[in-house]
């Protein structure tokens, strides 16, 4: 069984190699652009999150992963 993570930040193209990351390994990943310190992103972001875990065929559980922004 493969799950897939949900990838979000406010950066779409270090989002898109962090899937790339994932996937290279083997796994199965999706960003989602959003700016947790905006409330409307927040819902926005749980709201598809949401949609994504309920898409997901019976018996099988999604989970949302948070990536901590890179240090530079």
């Amino acid at each position: 069984m493969v799950s897939e993570v949900i990838v979000h930040g406010r950066d779409a193209g270090r989002g898109a190699q962090t899937v790339e990351e994932i996937e290279r390994s083997g796994g199965k990943a999706r960003f989602l652009a959003a700016d947790l310190g905006n409330p409307a992103e927040i819902r926005r972001l749980a709201n598809a999150s949401a949609c994504e875990v309920r898409s997901q065929p019976e018996g099988r559980a999604g989970r949302t992963v948070m990536k901590r922004p890179m240090a530079y």
